[in-house]
């Protein structure tokens, strides 16, 4: 059995990674919902050691003083950070969800005191470098991934031994308010679990989860903001192939079924949605918003050659460990082509960034595998299809946009679209780039596509022809 601890989690403690037991830590207290009262800011965590397989820390650290005088001068959030580590299990991961420098949103508000940025969790509280030693931190950490989501960095961190300690946690200043169970020995933990088996277990059980069940129920309500956004994202579909409203489709990776039913909404009549777990396609089914699904496994379709008009994939394969066994098992299934909606990789096509490039992990338990237009133009190449229509797109994700509405007096669409217009200034002045890749795969064409008609219809996506081998 697995538990998760949410620290300052406020009214309702977040169940990030879908554990089998939640408890919240809070100023205010709430036993019938596991809320238990601590000011981390000089209090100690009240639980015992090792009892946490997940920590989560969502819009808090920023909150935590760096130094405080009670009397004694106490380094706060270093002490939170050794407090973590403590609760944890061994190979316990933390995550932290924070606005970080250079963004507005981790100044802008007079509470949030401590401005974190990308290298202080790898550099600071790392298992190498550790810092933040010098202030009083006795555990390790090894980053297992960081990446951007708008103006909030998303870091997860696993619990290691630090290099000098190798099998006794830190002792606890502080006695532990509940009755705790032991920690379990190393070879009672529970295995590693696959990418496919997190995903599924994501999936199997989402709709468990309050959060999540909301989240869900918003999703079909085409006046809020995140349906504007997932329609932005839709382009290849919406613009590019909108007349291909008659032909048959099939959504990869589609959790919930959302892309198939913003397809029908749209006017695609014949979509097939899939996923590694059909749970909640089934409630999604049950409630008539779409109207086929089956599971699939995009890494190995279990469908005939051409037996499908066209394949839209947005946002599924990043989380693949194989994505482009998935892309070309799609281009056998398809008939007329297969369309991308991607991250887009900062180190390829200019503007590019020169530095290190680090691994980026997500809580589902994938690598984020990102995209570039050379990429997808080498595949169009390599197989020597027609061609490829490519376009990048700037998203913004403001928290809270799924439950806000696209008017003029929602502070969330005026957040939303302040945030585009600064991101999409930066892009023209070429110090960022878009962070999605929109692409149509061609892989032959129907009656009522041409692709050269459709290059001059839409002048803002770039058509590549790649059926220029001279040799075949």
């Amino acid at each position: 059995m697995t538990k998760s601890l949410d620290i300052g989690c406020g009214a309702r403690p977040k169940n990030t990674f879908n554990a089998d037991e939640v408890f919240g830590i809070d100023v205010r207290e709430d036993l019938a919902a596991n809320i238990y009262r601590a000011d981390l800011v000089i209090d100690a965590i009240p639980f015992g050691d090792g009892t946490f397989d997940f920590v989560t820390a969502h819009d808090f650290l920023e909150h935590v003083p760096r130094v405080v005088y009670v009397p004694q001068r106490r380094n706060a959030f270093v002490e939170v950070m050794n407090e973590i580590w403590r609760v944890l299990k061994d190979g316990g991961q933390l995550l932290s969800f924070t606005p970080a420098y250079p963004n507005a949103a981790a100044f802008r508000d007079p509470t949030h005191v401590n401005i974190i940025t990308e290298e202080t969790f790898p550099l600071y509280f790392d298992d190498t470098r550790r810092w933040a030693t010098a202030y009083g931190f006795r555990g390790a950490f090894k980053i297992v991934g960081q990446e951007w989501r708008g103006e909030h960095l998303l870091t997860i961190l696993q619990k290691t031994m630090p290099p000098a300690q190798t099998d006794t946690p830190v002792a606890s200043a502080a006695a532990p308010s509940l009755p705790m169970q032991p920690h379990a020995p190393a070879p009672d933990a529970p295995k590693s679990m696959s990418m496919i088996e997190v995903h599924e277990k994501h999936w199997n059980t989402f709709m468990a989860d309050d959060r999540q069940r909301a989240l869900y129920e918003s999703w079909w309500n085409a006046d809020r903001v995140n349906f504007w956004r997932h329609t932005q994202l839709l382009a290849p579909v919406f613009e590019v192939l909108h007349s291909a409203k008659t032909c048959s489709w099939l959504t990869i990776g589609d959790g919930a079924g959302t892309d198939a039913w913003m397809m029908n909404q749209a006017g695609y009549g014949d979509v097939l949605a899939t996923d590694l777990d059909d749970t909640v396609l089934k409630e999604t089914h049950r409630r008539g918003h779409i109207k086929r699904f089956q599971i699939a496994n995009a890494e190995r379709l279990d469908l005939p050659d051409n037996s499908v008009d066209y394949i839209l994939c947005k946002e599924a394969l990043h989380h693949m460990s194989r994505p482009y066994a998935a892309i070309y098992d799609m281009l056998r299934v398809a008939r007329f082509g297969v369309v991308i909606i991607e991250p887009q990789d900062p180190w390829v096509d200019w503007p590019c960034l020169t530095d290190v490039t680090k691994p980026h992990y997500e809580p589902v338990g994938n690598y984020v595998y990102q995209f570039s237009f050379r990429e997808i133009e080498k595949i169009a190449y390599g197989m020597n299809m027609p061609g490829v229509f490519l376009r990048s797109l700037v998203d913004v994700y403001v928290d809270g946009c799924e439950f806000a509405y696209c008017v003029d007096s929602d502070p969330i669409w005026i957040e939303t679209q302040q945030k585009l217009a600064e991101s999409n200034k930066r892009v023209a002045e070429g110090a960022a780039k878009p962070n999605y890749v929109q692409a149509v795969l061609v892989k032959s064409c129907s009656a009522d596509f041409d692709p050269e008609t459709t290059r001059q219809r839409l002048p803002g996506w770039r058509f590549v022809k790649t059926d220029t081998n001279p040799h075949l």
